[in-house]
């Protein structure tokens, strides 16, 4: 089956600028040039600015060229009636009816995804469906949403940590959570990519409870035995909504893991906007006995001043202050500076990412600070921590 999707660009600027009644003969000009090329298809109106046409037949071949000939007779109209501006976007699809899965609600869904496609390119076009059927940013949202909701339902992330120590003497002090995604079909999807489109579409709230109930739950008794401090993050929505506090109250409840022992990293690029609504939070969190660490120092603009009224434990240094440690002169004097500053203000530091000896022995000669990196260690799963543990206690008996 052949389908045409038309949607009139901008129409509420035509209804705006020139009128409602001019804007009704536009609707029925576009009606009745459909029915003018339907032959032996159907034409409907499908919203306020769109229109369907289907013609059971049809191949792209034989779409494209009434998709052409619409836009020029609407183009020819409006230059004769003096609405200037008037343009339309043009989605086409080739439809297989007999497919299985091939519903009136599967077509309509194309056709949306066609023009969202071609609107977001500049309007004024013609598209078809199978021209982005492998390359729609909008398309692969849309997929990468379905494969989220299933993902959590269908338990395929998994828990990675990274351990954070201290140099000398050495000593795992403790880990980051971080999720991962095991994919069944594409196999171990990168945090960079799901993580910014869970935010996106409102479900990272369900994926920062999952990751807190299940580190938790995974790092209890490792906590305990090894004394180390469990690090999770929280993002600005689950602050926002709630929803990180109420879990993290029924998670201590049920799991009697001991709050002193957890962290919770605010990322510094979050930090703004609502100064009392974080306050609230993080006082929230200490009342629990809960501490609080600033993630990625560096990435964002927080002042000095700003950060010391958040009642912070534990900074985080981002990487990009270590990579150029220590060939780059300007790296290293603010690195060092940062050093003093913290040590002043009485706040711990972890330094991440730490991977070649020599960055390792600039920070141990400037600063007290912990260490998170691949020179220690990647973030690994709970089985390779459990050996990583076990090595380092045999390795360096405290």
């Amino acid at each position: 089956m052949g389908v045409i999707g038309l949607d009139l660009d901008d129409f509420r600027r035509i209804n705006d600028q020139f009128g409602h009644r001019t804007g009704d003969a536009v609707l029925i000009y576009i009606a009745s040039r459909l029915n003018f090329y339907k032959e032996d298809g159907f034409v409907a109106r499908i919203g306020a600015d769109e229109f369907m046409f289907l013609h059971p037949n049809w191949t792209l071949d034989e779409l494209r060229p009434v998709a052409r000939r619409l836009t020029k007779d609407l183009a020819d109209w409006s230059e004769m009636n003096g609405v200037t501006g008037l343009t339309t976007t043009i989605g086409l699809d080739v439809f297989a009816l007999r497919h299985p899965h091939h519903t009136y609600e599967v077509m309509m869904g194309r056709l949306d995804v066609v023009l969202h496609e071609a609107k977001l390119s500049g309007k004024k076009r013609i598209l078809a469906f199978q021209e982005i059927e492998d390359g729609s940013h909008y398309l692969q949202t849309l997929e990468m949403e379905r494969d989220l909701r299933r993902a959590l339902e269908n338990d395929e992330f998994e828990l990675y940590y990274q351990p954070i120590v201290s140099p000398h003497p050495f000593a795992v002090r403790g880990v980051e959570a971080l999720i991962r995604w095991n994919h069944p079909v594409k196999g171990q999807v990168s945090p960079g990519l799901f993580i910014p489109i869970a935010e996106q579409l409102g479900l990272i709230s369900d994926l920062g409870c999952w990751v807190l109930r299940q580190a938790v739950s995974e790092m209890k008794e490792h906590s305990m035995r090894h004394h180390l401090f469990l690090s999770v993050n929280v993002s600005k929505r689950q602050i926002a909504d709630g929803s990180f506090l109420a879990e993290l109250e029924d998670v201590l409840a049920e799991t009697l893991f001991d709050p002193h022992l957890l962290h919770v990293e605010i990322t510094e690029s979050e930090v703004g906007g609502n100064l009392y609504e974080l306050q609230q939070f993080i006082q929230s969190l200490k009342t629990l006995g809960v501490k609080i660490s600033l993630d990625d120092f560096g990435v964002g603009t927080s002042s000095l001043s700003f950060l010391q009224s958040l009642q912070l434990d534990l900074i985080k240094i981002d990487q990009n202050f270590v990579k150029g440690i220590p060939e780059n002169t300007f790296d290293r004097a603010l690195l060092e500076g940062l050093y003093q500053t913290f040590h002043t203000l009485g706040l711990d530091i972890v330094t991440e990412g730490v991977e070649r000896p020599e960055q390792l022995a600039f920070v141990l000669e400037h600063s007290s600070s912990l260490i998170q990196g691949y020179h220690y260690s990647k973030p690994v799963p709970l089985a390779q921590l459990e050996h990583y543990l076990k090595k380092t206690v045999t390795l360096y008996d405290w």
